[in-house]
């Protein structure tokens, strides 16, 4: 059986299934891993990043694409979230502001710093991305 194959799901999934914990995957409720290191993007995410993605037609539909990865924001607000059904909480319901959101990324950077897996230049860049307004 081809490596794919056994882990699609059948039919077209909607959004909630990719979200969904599979064995041997733990996920955060957010839908990203927990294992490894964790980058601010991760640590204080604002979106769904996977490192997979399902093919479109006109390729084979379905299949699994496991050298292309996606990101899928979250909604910015809970009355969107709850619109659309998503079971993730929105940005607003996880960084009440602006300032919080800044304070998570500066808090993923230092421990990173501190570990040695992320140089002190590199992590200002990412506070500063931060502070910058998203589009």
């Amino acid at each position: 059986m081809d490596r794919c194959d056994d882990r699609r799901a059948p039919g077209r999934p909607d959004r909630r299934q990719i979200f969904s914990r599979t064995a041997g995957e733990p996920r955060k409720a957010y839908g990203n891993d927990v294992a490894g290191i964790r980058l601010p993007a991760v640590a204080a995410p604002r979106a769904t990043y996977t490192g997979w993605n399902l093919y479109a037609d006109p390729f084979p539909a379905d299949a699994l694409c496991d050298r292309e990865g996606s990101e899928i924001p979250f909604s910015p607000t809970q009355a969107e979230r709850i619109a659309k059904g998503d079971p993730r909480v929105s940005i607003e319901e996880r960084y009440p502001d602006a300032e919080a959101y800044v304070t998570a990324v500066t808090k993923s950077v230092d421990a990173l710093v501190a570990d040695r897996l992320l140089l002190r230049e590199d992590g200002d860049r990412m506070i500063e991305a931060a502070r910058q307004p998203t589009p």
